[in-house]
């Protein structure tokens, strides 16, 4: 077995996607990263953006995120994999020795909502990235590298 993000997976496996999926893909791809990296569009918002249906859309960032690209950090939230290891980094970032951060540093940092915020964090606390006390969290330093170095 192969690690791939927080999945493990045969060696010489892949997922393949068909030519269709491919080129929607390569639509879809740059509204994931940039400026809006941190802010990428829900699948609902894309889906009406491409003319595509919502299911199809899903579908295909689901599968994405198989190969490793992507992850959904709530649903129908999926973000770029080096994107995810960026936000872990702020979190380690504000974390510190010894120090504890709040929801809303983390939000600052990332400049997104407070819900999307929390979502994020949650995904964290659910893979042990960070660990959560109340209202702070603090990052769990052994499991930092899950997501891989942000690039």
């Amino acid at each position: 077995m192969a690690p791939a993000g927080s999945f493990l997976r045969l060696p010489g496996h892949e997922v393949r996607l068909a030519e269709a999926q491919e080129a929607l893909w390569r639509q879809i791809a740059p509204a994931r990263g940039g400026e809006a990296r941190f802010r990428p569009p829900r699948v609902r918002d894309l889906a009406g953006l491409l003319g595509e249906p919502e299911p199809a859309v899903r579908r295909l960032l689901k599968l994405v995120g198989r190969r490793g690209e992507v992850d959904e950090v709530a649903h129908d939230h999926f973000f770029l994999r080096d994107t995810v290891a960026a936000m872990a980094a702020i979190a380690r970032e504000l974390s510190g020795p010894d120090r504890l951060f709040t929801a809303a540093q983390f939000r600052d940092r990332v400049e997104n909502g407070r819900k999307v915020a929390i979502q994020i964090l949650d995904f964290f606390d659910r893979h042990g990235v960070t660990l959560r006390r109340g209202d702070l969290r603090r990052a769990n330093p052994h499991r930092l590298d899950l997501f891989g170095p942000p690039g």
